[in-house]
Order: structure tokens, then C-alpha cells, then sequence
């Protein structure tokens, strides 16, 4: 009876354990699927997918053509009581992940910050109201602020 009782608390604590987990991406659940932005330079396609309850996994890619031109990997995943955003671009920081803390969470958007990376310091994904994403990278880039825009379509 005892290892009956021991076995159910430890089912429940696990299972609180989980919701809590779900409960702290939940704000991100939006930016789930892919999305696109087609310009006269290629096409910029952004995929999340949701790899287990405290990681969304995504990639990021430019294309010209058959080029690609960027490629870029990134991590949305709950750290104890935090949410990270890392991305690890080829190429850049020795192939080393740059990770973002979540600094504002809402319904329609995400914050991002890392005050002492290069560039950008700041990035923002905000929900559209025309089923589109946009994704504002931000800071202070060779002592000039600079702001840069991507819009996205569900594809």
C-alpha cells in the first residue's frame, strides 16, 4: 500500500511538473508552423516546430535562387523559471549559439534581450492580425541604432 500512495504522489508531482513546463511556452505557441517573406532578393522562411514541452525548435533560411544565402538555427527552450531564445548562425561567433532572454511575453508578441551581444540586442515577434508574423531584430549596430524589419505569411 505504502509503494502505492509513494507511486501516486510521484505520478502527480511529474504531472504538475509538466503543465507547469507547457504553461511557460504557452505564450509562444503562435509562432508554431512555417512562415514566409518573398522580396525581389529570394525568399526568407522562418519553421517552429514544437519539440517537447519546455523546447520549440526553429530554422531560418534566405534563398536566392538555389544560393542560400543564411542559414540560421534557433532554440526557444524553458531554463528553470526562464525561457532563452538561442540562435546559432553559420559562420557567425565562432558557430556558437547567442542566447536572448524572454524579457516580455503576451498574447500577440515576445521580447527578446541580450544587452551585450554585438548585434542585434533586441529581438520581437509580433503577431499580425492578417495571420502574418513580424519579426523586428533591433540595437546598436557599428554606434548607429538600427532597426531591422522581416514580414511574414503563414504559408
Amino acid at each position: 500500500m505504502k509503494k502505492l500512495a509513494l507511486l501516486a504522489t510521484l505520478l502527480i508531482v511529474v504531472s504538475c511538473k509538466n503543465q507547469a513546463s507547457d504553461e511557460k511556452l504557452n505564450p509562444a505557441q503562435w509562432i508554431l508552423g512555417s512562415w514566409e517573406q518573398q522580396t525581389d532578393k529570394g525568399i526568407l522562411t522562418e519553421t517552429w516546430q514544437r519539440q517537447n514541452d519546455s523546447v520549440f525548435v526553429g530554422s531560418c533560411y534566405f534563398i536566392n535562387e538555389s544560393d542560400t544565402l543564411h542559414r540560421e538555427t534557433i532554440l526557444l527552450e524553458q531554463r528553470a523559471d526562464s525561457i532563452t531564445y538561442s540562435a546559432n548562425v553559420k559562420g557567425q561567433n565562432n558557430d556558437k549559439a547567442v542566447p536572448f532572454r524572454l524579457t516580455t511575453a503576451n498574447t500577440n508578441s515576445l521580447v527578446f534581450e541580450n544587452p551585450a551581444h554585438d548585434y542585434p540586442q533586441k529581438i520581437v515577434y509580433q503577431k499580425s492580425k492578417s495571420n502574418g508574423l513580424l519579426v523586428t531584430i533591433s540595437g546598436i549596430l557599428h554606434g548607429k541604432k538600427s532597426v531591422e524589419k522581416y514580414n511574414f505569411s503563414k504559408k
